[in-house]
């Protein structure tokens, strides 16, 4: 990572996982992008059919936001957003919310910050098996 190829490795494991998609009869391929601009995110959303941009409530991460929707702009590919942790500063958020109806991108849904969260990590297991109540969350995302 950060080395020089990057976003082909990207793009090969996005090949690779369009493979396995076909094998599998897969309705969806879901990518997790690094954060920022670089190659790799720049291969990560090209020949997305959707980016679900996640975001938190303070200025660096919504500077970084609107600097990684330009790029999903330059494609054309619709987006939505998901403010994670947006009780910690919800003064921030609204921001956030005020920018994305200003831009017309739907906020898809607001996670609040829990330390379930980090627990299910340290417990190796998904946030929604580890505490049932974040089920909902996610699914209404």
């Amino acid at each position: 990572m950060g080395e020089s190829g990057s976003g082909r490795i990207v793009m090969e494991v996005k090949r690779k996982a369009r493979e396995i998609a076909r094998k599998e009869k897969a309705e969806l391929i879901l990518v997790d992008s690094a954060a920022g601009i670089g190659c790799p995110v720049i291969a990560s959303v090209n020949g997305s059919d959707y980016i679900i941009a996640v975001t938190e409530p303070t200025p660096s991460a919504l500077s970084d936001l609107k600097r990684g929707l330009k790029i999903v702009n330059h494609f054309g590919i619709p987006c939505g957003i998901v403010i994670n942790k947006y009780d910690i500063n919800k003064e921030f958020s609204n921001k956030i919310e005020q920018f994305a109806k200003k831009n017309k991108i739907k906020i898809l849904g607001k996670i609040p910050y829990n330390k379930e969260f980090v627990n299910a990590l340290v417990n190796l297991k998904p946030a929604v098996v580890y505490n049932k109540k974040f089920e909902l969350i996610f699914n209404k995302i």
